[in-house]
């Protein structure tokens, strides 16, 4: 009887540790969230994504844009990466320095609208590449949205904690 009892909470601690192992933790996301699954369509990107009869020239000079926007993006991301750091630790100091708080709030502000007329630049770069039956089919598609910015703290669903 005792030997049962053992083997039964056993096999339930495995089955419900190995479940909890399975699950995400909170702030991580896995390859079945919409931001792992950018980039990956039919050719590594969304932008080829139901473009009819794009040949493998328009494609490369797509991906050679795609690249080059990134390129210039990076530093303005990085940018902002330190700039949010800066932002946080201003945020908390005690007494606040509410004029400091609202120029970096401007520079962020500032350095998304050079990281977003890149991304529009760019778009109209590949609107010159394509034929008018694939510029309908690109136009019909909604432009890029930022993708985290519908979604919770860390691309997680729902409300923040505290709030």
């Amino acid at each position: 009887m005792k030997r049962s009892i053992l083997i039964t909470v056993a096999l339930s601690l495995m089955f419900s540790t190995s479940f909890l192992s399975a699950q995400p933790m909170p702030g991580q996301r896995g390859m079945h969230h919409p931001q792992m699954m950018r980039g990956h369509g039919p050719d590594g990107n969304m932008m080829f994504k139901n473009i009819p009869n794009l040949t493998d020239e328009q494609k490369e000079q797509i991906k050679a844009l795609r690249l080059d926007m990134m390129k210039k993006a990076l530093p303005i991301k990085n940018s902002i990466g330190e700039k949010r750091a800066r932002l946080r630790s201003l945020q908390t100091a005690s007494p606040v320095n509410m004029k400091a708080v609202n120029t970096l709030i401007d520079e962020i502000a500032s350095l998304k609208a050079k990281i977003a007329k890149l991304r529009a630049e760019k778009r109209q770069q590949v609107r010159r590449l394509l034929s008018d039956e694939q510029r309908i089919v690109f136009d019909s598609r909604p432009p890029h949205r930022g993708g985290k910015k519908s979604c919770g703290p860390k691309g997680m669903a729902g409300p923040r904690p505290g709030m």
